[in-house]
């Protein structure tokens, strides 16, 4: 039998809904993995972070053992190989996976096995891979054609109607939004913003967008999973909003919900004064599932993303 390391996952029933906290994000493999087995499909994921988590899965471990033995194959095939080892109805390939993987690759790793069918990140920092329209992506390859022979051509702005496809590697980085004039990040007034129902409504208004146009299930027509990462919030009204209305929506109808602590970068990101800790953060957010959870379903549970911003 094959010893495997263990995860220091909490696992706890909060008014009947699984919450799954744990320090290191790549953890979450885990409890994504028995949501997909519990369910017998892959659940879609809804991410909330700081950081965008989209590096491909396994290159940190893959670019060790190419220096390891100097071979001649590259990075991807190797981690190619370690992607088709993970099968999520066994649990063990998972928690050998969640030991190979490195800041940021979880995300990849859950799509590319199985576990994740479409991720959706709503990014509080610097976004790696802004999901565009048809139309933009079109435009852009085009400008960079080009921009070979004349390099002074400005980067252009497709015009609507825009169409969306989910990319390949069905991973969306949602784009930043602006909530006001001056709302922008890294701003402390956009931190502030992290979790107000005017913010996530534009959220959820993108993805059922990019949904429907993509010709797939919405959000909220399929099984998904809420994954926060305690890093994104950067002040503490962040976490305490003036409208919680849509926060609580996502928390019940969410299948489970994973958090990630991740203590040295709520540290390291916080905005200076705010004082912030894993444990203050995860008490407030614990508190708001409680919340959300104690009392029982009312209309806004029967809305679609539009019908609740407007």
């Amino acid at each position: 039998m094959r010893q495997v390391q263990t995860t220091n996952i909490t696992n706890e029933n909060i008014n009947g809904k699984a919450v799954f906290t744990f320090d290191s994000h790549h953890e979450a493999l885990l409890p994504w993995a028995q949501c997909a087995r519990d369910l017998g499909i892959s659940p879609r994921l809804l991410t909330l972070d700081y950081h965008c988590d989209t590096r491909p899965a396994f290159i940190g471990h893959s670019a060790v053992d190419i220096a390891a033995d100097a071979g001649d194959e590259d990075w991807e095939s190797r981690a190619a190989v370690e992607v088709a080892k993970i099968d999520f109805r066994d649990e063990d390939t998972v928690r050998e996976a969640i030991l190979k993987l490195r800041f940021d690759e979880h995300i990849s790793a859950a799509v590319q096995s199985g576990i994740i069918d479409i991720a959706f990140a709503i990014v509080g920092g610097s976004i790696t891979n802004e999901f565009q329209s048809n139309e933009q992506s079109a435009a852009e390859a085009e400008w960079r054609e080009r921009a070979h022979d004349t390099p002074w051509v400005p980067m252009p702005k497709a015009k609507a109607p825009y169409t969306y496809s989910i990319p390949d590697e069905r991973i969306i980085e949602l784009p930043h939004q602006k909530v006001r004039a001056k709302d922008h990040p890294p701003s402390r007034m956009y931190a502030d913003m992290a979790l107000e129902s005017t913010f996530l409504s534009g959220r959820l208004n993108f993805i059922e967008t990019i949904t429907k146009s993509s010709g797939v299930p919405g959000l909220f027509e399929a099984p998904f999973i809420l994954d926060i990462d305690l890093d994104y919030f950067n002040t503490r009204k962040a976490v305490q909003p003036a409208d919680h209305l849509v926060f609580h929506q996502l928390i019940r109808r969410a299948q489970i919900i994973t958090i990630a602590r991740e203590p040295k970068c709520v540290t390291d990101l916080q905005k200076p004064g705010e004082k912030l800790t894993s444990d203050w953060l995860e008490a407030e957010l614990k508190r708001h599932i409680r919340e959300a959870l104690s009392t029982s379903p009312s209309e806004d549970d029967l809305t679609t993303p539009e019908q609740t911003s407007a």
